[in-house]
């Protein structure tokens, strides 16, 4: 059954996108849908030949400069408001297709690392701190490598990845977070602007939870504090200063940053009388 004619199409090389011809009413033809490639939800068909693929632009733009300049670019009015525009190529059905499978291919290969990475990058900071040296990716170089895993997390779609890479590049020094490192194929990996100020915000925020900290748990007992307790409350604020001072990204790692410094203590096991913890949450309050 022939198609019915589309209004205000383009014909498109894929090979060059600079020249694109004017657009054109384009004689109707029988043609047929692709069975690979037609989407029932689609927002986009491309017509190459007698065959039309029903795709969506999302994957395509993201995998391709080449399609990404395309929809950039007006579009042309479909038929209806219910049918997406219409694209026509140069390309042959058989280029286009392998084309295709060659974008889902790369696709489907993006998802599998950001599946590996999560496992690296967990959403909790419990579980980060628990990866151990064995756990590592080979070849990995934690000093800079960061950066690549927060590009790719905004490649694949992938926001879980991004509290522990972000909070991973806090460590990284600003002027070598700002140039990057060169990839094995040349390519600068380097994070976007806003990716950059959010790790440039959040390591001032590290810095000044690691300085609350300590100074919310200096060693010195409220004067109301209850004696003969063991360990004595003045035992328990040495420990948190050590134990916290070197867990300081708990505060800011996902939802825990709701708690109090004194939930935050008792969560690891340190319990100060009543009078120590009031004195805790004013020390809180002022700073």
């Amino acid at each position: 059954m022939a198609e019915p004619l589309r209004k205000r199409t383009r014909l498109v090389a894929l090979s060059d996108l600079e020249d694109l011809p004017t657009c054109s009413d384009k004689p109707g033809r029988i043609r047929k849908r692709d069975e690979d490639f037609w989407f029932e939800d689609g927002n986009v068909i491309f017509v190459a030949g007698d065959t039309e693929f029903c795709v969506y632009k999302g994957p395509l733009s993201k995998h391709s400069a080449v399609f990404k300049d395309m929809f950039s670019l007006p579009q042309p009015a479909a038929a209806s408001a219910d049918e997406p525009p219409v694209v026509y190529l140069t390309e042959r059905p058989k280029c286009f297709r392998y084309l295709l499978r060659q974008l889902i291919s790369l696709e489907q290969l993006v998802r599998q690392v950001a599946d590996y990475l999560a496992s690296q990058y967990p959403t909790t900071y419990e579980a980060y701190a628990s990866i151990t040296v064995e756990d590592k990716i080979p070849g990995f170089n934690p000093s800079i490598h960061h950066i690549a895993v927060v590009n790719l997390a905004t490649l694949s779609d992938t926001p879980s990845l991004l509290p522990s890479a972000l909070f991973a590049c806090c460590s990284i020094p600003p002027s070598r977070l700002v140039q990057g490192f060169e990839r094995e194929d040349g390519v600068q990996e380097q994070p976007s602007l806003d990716d950059l100020i959010r790790v440039l915000v959040g390591r001032a925020e590290l810095t000044l939870d690691a300085e609350a900290a300590v100074a919310i748990f200096q060693p010195s007992s409220s004067p109301d504090c209850r004696k003969g307790r063991s360990p004595s409350c003045g035992e328990l604020f040495l420990t948190a200063v050590t134990l916290l001072g070197s867990k300081i990204g708990l505060k800011l790692f996902g939802p825990s940053w709701e708690l109090s410094w004194v939930d935050y203590a008792n969560d690891r096991g340190l319990f100060f009388c009543p009078a120590c913890e009031k004195m805790i949450a004013r020390r809180e309050d002022e700073k």
